[in-house]
């Protein structure tokens, strides 16, 4: 139970000093923005296996961005940092940031590629009313 509460113990404290610079930032010039994230699995061409989620990113000046993300079948809401430049968005998605999206604008549309473990994924997040 110890090593538990340690351990989650230190997944806040990495998510909080990850997030600290944007507090720096305040809200002047930010941008919230909510996404329909559809990604699937690339194993069997694809097919393997289809999800769909909620995305939620602020964008910061400077290309800092905040957010979370949230799977439709109810899971846990999980913390989102990553940036922006140059038309390209990165993320690092849960506690560990395990989860990695590579996408380019595309419009209002992030569209890319996203891996974790050695799966890829097919990824893409639509803007959406929240």
């Amino acid at each position: 139970m110890m090593n538990r509460l340690r351990g989650l113990a230190a997944a806040v404290a990495l998510a909080l000093a990850a997030l600290a610079p944007l507090a720096a930032h305040g809200a002047e010039g930010a941008l919230t923005q909510t996404y329909a994230v559809a990604y699937n699995d690339w194993a069997y061409g694809g097919s393997a296996g289809d999800y769909e989620g909620t995305l939620q990113l602020t964008y910061y000046p400077g290309g800092a961005i905040s957010g979370w993300y949230r799977p439709n079948y109810g899971g846990s809401f999980e913390p989102v940092v990553g940036g922006k430049n140059d038309g390209r968005v990165w993320l690092s998605i849960g506690h560990r940031g395990t989860f990695r999206v590579q996408v380019r604008l595309e419009g209002d549309r992030l569209v890319g590629t996203a891996t974790q473990a050695m799966k890829w994924y097919d990824f893409s997040a639509t803007p959406s009313n929240g």
